[in-house]
């Protein structure tokens, strides 16, 4: 079978959850959505500012400077929030992180079963064209018979038309199961997202 193209399964579903996009995505937005939940209980945190300015005075001239004068300081504020606000949105934060796990490993599960279809179709399609393919040599063993019995007269051209018949049928199937075929190994290669790199 020199029309079919080879599949070694187990490195393309290795390969499978680096190239997905969509799970990349989720793994970037469970990362993300840590850093909020981290972002939201550090506004429990007390907060230290500090500044410094330098002044220039004159009475006479606008840009004189007789008098001078600086400042320095350092701040300290800290929130006290006894409604607990803070913390249920801290809370809110890690069910949305853990709403995302469950779809993560939801959409790992999909991908695991959409390349195993796949393969199983693939596989499918390769015993039908290998039927398809024994019986094209028996339909072409069954014509050649028919056309020797034919010329010595011992069958009609019925029979003959018929095997001929039987013959085009299985050339037909041939190109059904090859169908098949390119089809599961297609959709092999979008489930694990190598399309482009096969195209």
């Amino acid at each position: 079978m020199k029309d079919v193209p080879k599949v070694d399964f187990e490195r393309i579903k290795s390969l499978a959850f680096d190239n997905r996009k969509d799970l990349k995505a989720l793994e970037k937005e469970i990362e993300a959505k840590k850093y909020s939940y981290r972002s939201v209980l550090s506004e429990n945190l007390p907060q230290v500012s500090a500044f410094a300015s330098y002044t220039l005075n004159d009475r006479d001239n606008p840009f004189g400077a007789d008098g001078r004068g600086y400042l320095l300081g350092l701040g300290l504020t800290w929130k006290f929030d006894l409604g607990f606000t803070t913390l249920k949105k801290a809370e809110a934060e890690l069910k949305r992180v853990s709403s995302l796990k469950d779809k993560y490993l939801f959409l790992r599960d999909n991908i695991t079963f959409q390349l195993e279809k796949a393969h199983a179709e693939y596989l499918n399609a390769l015993q039908k064209l290998k039927s398809a393919e024994a019986r094209i040599s028996a339909s072409e063993e069954v014509l050649r018979i028919m056309k020797i019995r034919y010329q010595n007269g011992l069958v009609k051209i019925l029979d003959l038309l018929d095997a001929q018949t039987e013959l085009d049928k299985a050339r037909f199937e041939r190109i059904e199961a090859l169908k098949d075929v390119y089809e599961s190994y297609a959709e092999l290669l979008f489930a694990s997202g190598l399309i482009k790199e096969a195209l």
